[in-house]
């Protein structure tokens, strides 16, 4: 009995030997394995911090370019007004030209005939200044011929 109570012993001894060394090496193994989770957690730290810099500098371009942006679309928004103004205007000459136009036709036409009426009455005075002419020779020939009558 005390042989085979040795023998369990060693046995018991030699099986718990084993399950120390499996411990140790297990131990070992989640150290190594706790390290390398450290480095990964450092090197993700740093990624992190290295994209939060990236981050930060993208979104500070990023608001300037808005701020570009904005001031841009204040400028067409200025210059989309000052076209309408410029248009608003263009329709007003435009069409107080055509008035003008319209005006200086009938201008045109009453200076035509005005013209033509002149032309006319000058051809009338002409005419009638040759009829008094010929009228006033004709009573110096009437009075003539009564003196010598």
């Amino acid at each position: 009995v005390e042989f085979f109570d040795r023998t369990d012993k060693a046995e018991e001894i030699e099986r718990l030997q084993n399950r120390v060394k499996f411990l140790e090496n297990k131990l070992i193994i989640t150290e190594q394995e706790r390290d390398d989770a450290e480095a990964q957690a450092r090197a993700v730290e740093e990624l992190y911090q290295e994209r939060h810099i990236s981050l930060c500098e993208q979104n500070k371009n990023l608001r300037h370019e808005l701020d570009n942006v904005a001031s841009y679309n204040e400028s067409a928004f200025q210059d989309k007004k000052t076209v309408l103004k410029l248009r608003s205007s263009i329709k007003t000459i435009t069409a107080e030209r055509d008035e003008l136009m319209a005006r200086t036709r009938s201008w045109e036409s009453r200076y035509n005939d005005a013209v033509s009426s002149a032309k006319t009455t000058k051809a009338n005075l002409i005419y009638w200044k040759n009829q008094a002419q010929q009228n006033s020779a004709d009573c110096r020939k009437l009075q003539s011929q009564m003196k010598k009558s």
